[in-house]
């Protein structure tokens, strides 16, 4: 990425180099997850911690330590791996956030933003995806909690976390953040 935009800068000077910006910027999102799974160790607490709170909160009893949720009555054991830290759904959020605020927001306050809060909300839903497997896990089975409903539930977390964002990006080009002016992003340019 710097030496693609570097080279335009250096060959067609600013002018030019301003269009490649974002797409030079934009190809940091071809870093394998892989590499990116050795960095995960805050992440996996931060599930393991969240997701604890809410069990004691919903009266489950689930003992939280490191990145291990237990239940009390000893009917099951996880263990909050690195790929379910929520890396993936992470990388992928920020992606699709990261194209969507360049394409269709008219700030750069807004941008960074939503992409920031694109960055909570993927959080927020992998803590809900794995809070779930432990609701499926004590209420119905915790062999199919911890294979079929474990696997394919991020099919359904992840697009509610990319509607969150939507709707938040919403609430950011409201009249009341824009001066009393609809945005570009939002349909027409209106004096209020």
């Amino acid at each position: 990425p710097f030496l693609l935009y570097g080279s335009v800068l250096f060959v067609c000077g600013k002018a030019v180099a301003r269009y490649v910006f974002f797409p030079s910027i934009f190809l940091f999102f071809m870093v394998p997850v892989a590499a990116l799974e050795q960095a995960t160790f805050n992440l996996q607490f931060i599930v393991t911690g969240a997701v604890g709170v809410l069990s004691k909160i919903f009266g489950i009893g689930i003992q939280a330590m490191g990145t291990t949720l237990t239940a009390t009555d000893g009917a099951f054991n996880f263990e909050i791996a690195e790929g379910c830290s929520g890396i993936r759904s992470l990388a992928a959020m920020t992606m699709l956030t990261a194209a969507y605020v360049y394409l269709t927001q008219d700030r750069l306050w807004k941008q960074i933003v939503i992409f920031l809060c694109s960055v909570a909300f993927a959080i927020i839903g992998n803590i809900g995806r794995i809070f779930t497997v432990v609701l499926v896990a004590k209420f119905y089975d915790p062999a199919f909690a911890s294979g079929l409903y474990h696997d394919y539930s991020g099919y359904v977390f992840f697009p509610i976390a990319i509607v969150a964002m939507l709707a938040f990006a919403k609430i950011v080009n409201l009249p009341i953040f824009n001066g009393g002016r609809k945005t570009a992003a939002a349909g027409k340019e209106v004096e209020a």
